[in-house]
């Protein structure tokens, strides 16, 4: 994981990406992570095997699937409430659905991003 600071969070260490690799999802690479300046979807960086992905920042909503299937990745508004009934208490406890990434790794890992609204 890597942390740092953050416009909403200038003075606590927040998430700001992941990398994930190894013999477990069949010696594949998938790297998240927020490199800015814009926010939400528009400031991060998604990569599988060093390539990236969802990299047309104008929509709103899109899923990928790797060759092999080894990965099924998904972006759009999603409830975090679904994946974890304490997951809002990191976003000040909001309401609704938000800009999220959801990724399913073979054989059973998932992983759940909130990454904030787009705001510019």
């Amino acid at each position: 994981a890597r942390f740092g600071y953050t416009e909403r969070f200038p003075e606590a260490a927040s998430w700001l990406g992941l990398a994930v690799g190894g013999k477990l999802i069949g010696g594949h690479h998938l790297a998240v992570s927020y490199v800015g300046p814009g926010q939400g979807h528009a400031g991060f960086r998604l990569a599988w095997d060093h390539k990236e992905f969802f990299a047309d920042k104008t929509k709103k909503a899109d899923s990928w699937t790797s060759d092999d299937g080894v990965l099924k990745a998904t972006y759009g508004e999603m409830d975090p409430s679904e994946w974890h009934r304490e997951a809002r208490h990191t976003i000040g406890g909001t309401s609704g659905k938000i800009p999220a990434y959801s990724f399913d790794l073979e054989p059973d890992i998932h992983i759940y991003v909130l990454i904030g609204p787009d705001n510019g």
